[in-house]
């Protein structure tokens, strides 16, 4: 298993996006797992539209959505150590005052129930959008759109007017 280790004092984004390249290199079985799930729903609507292992004010996050500020953490057994446990509250609430929706889901539930697992996914998203639309707080246009089939959610898919997002760049077609 990887240690999860907070950024050196001190370090600049660039600086701290090229560290992040070794972690990207080697996730854990639950962090691959995600990015493929994640690839594969909606037929691929997703792919490209998260980072992984994104610097974030001191701190890593697993995967991060840029146009909707939601983030993802896949927590293993060393996020019930107490020490790990501040951080991650520490962490939760820079991403809350930076208006970032945060998921945290356990490496249980990523290898676990993936109906369970989308589910929760859409809810997350949802929330995103919800507070998005609340605070008016956008980085772009989300590229996403939860679809309604039969009076329920069933999948995100692209919006016509879909944008990537590329670091130390304006929002792109």
């Amino acid at each position: 298993m990887r240690a999860r280790q907070r950024k050196p004092k001190g370090q600049g984004f660039d600086e701290l996006y090229a560290a992040a390249d070794a972690r990207r290199l080697q996730p854990t079985a639950s962090e691959a797992a995600l990015e493929r799930i994640l690839n594969e729903l909606g037929e691929g609507a997703l792919r490209g539209e998260f980072k992984r292992e994104w610097p974030f004010e001191g701190w890593f996050l697993d995967f991060y959505f840029p146009a909707l500020r939601l983030a993802i953490e896949v927590n293993g057994g060393y996020h019930r150590v107490q020490a790990r446990w501040r951080e991650d509250q520490l962490k939760a609430a820079a991403l809350q005052a930076r208006g970032i929706t945060l998921l945290r889901l356990a490496d249980r539930e990523v290898l676990g129930d993936r109906e369970r697992l989308v589910q929760r996914l859409r809810n997350a998203w949802r929330e995103a959008l919800r507070r998005q639309r609340a605070t008016g707080v956008r980085e772009q246009r989300a590229a996403y759109v939860v679809k309604r089939e039969g009076g329920r959610a069933s999948r995100l898919s692209r919006t016509p007017t879909c944008r990537t997002y590329t670091p130390g760049s304006t929002a792109s077609g």
